[in-house]
């Protein structure tokens, strides 16, 4: 093949590929790509985002305006017996390691087993320890007659050392094989409790018990800390 034929069919196959290419994809005379030139393509594009940002920033005035007018920041939309809770707090506990079980299993020979407790009664009492650090100006008054239950914007001092031999050092009583359980009531805004017998005691009262005859006789002789006792039941 001479060097003119060569020639001539690399200009047959550069005209074929050109023309290959629908005019609606991309316009050689134009420039233009699927119908628009570049210019056309970037006020297009320009047009698009600044009518979504606008009716982005529409919808995020609306939901804030409903929400400030509507939610309250300093306590929660429905309170007493328009929420949920009706005035009923539950009860928790602590250790909570695994949340789907409320079984507390561990080995006093093995302290790997009851490490996760202890950290985790760590963690939560850590709470109490920076909040036990303010002023006792920022605190109610819990304590007999004096005790203020209109301030409802303080809480009282709680000590950690009312929870007598359950501290780190022994390790919440697992490397003895007496744990030591914290209990505690679930927050719910605007309720305050109303003792039956206030010259008796101001402390909600609670027991413990097992399910069953044979838990009592598992679990043994159950201290509280701290302890109130009224007509002899703890």
């Amino acid at each position: 093949m001479s060097m003119q034929e060569f020639s001539d069919n690399l200009s047959t196959l550069s005209y074929m590929s050109r023309h290959r290419i629908p005019s609606w994809l991309y316009d050689s005379k134009s420039k233009a790509l699927f119908g628009r030139t570049g210019k056309s393509w970037v006020l297009c594009l320009l047009f698009y985002a600044t009518y979504y940002a606008c009716l982005a920033a529409f919808f995020t005035g609306l939901l804030w305006l409903v929400l400030y007018f509507n939610v309250p920041e300093d306590h929660p939309a429905r309170t007493g017996k328009q929420s949920l809770l009706d005035f009923k707090p539950g009860l928790g506990l602590r250790p909570t390691v695994e949340v789907q079980k409320s079984m507390i299993k561990f080995s006093t020979g093995d302290p790997q087993t009851y490490f996760p407790h202890v950290d985790n009664i760590d963690a939560f009492l850590q709470t109490y320890k920076d909040v036990n650090a303010k002023p006792d100006s920022q605190f109610a008054s819990c304590k007999g007659k004096d005790a203020d239950t209109k301030d409802v914007d303080k809480v009282c001092k709680f000590s950690l050392e009312n929870l007598g031999p359950c501290n780190n050092k022994n390790s919440y009583g697992y490397s003895k094989g007496t744990p030591c359980v914290l209990l505690k009531l679930n927050k719910v805004y605007g309720w305050m409790p109303s003792p039956e017998d206030s010259s008796v005691s101001n402390d909600i009262l609670v027991n413990c018990s097992g399910q069953n005859p044979a838990d009592d006789e598992n679990i043994g002789p159950v201290a509280y800390y701290p302890n109130k006792t009224v007509k002899g039941i703890t």
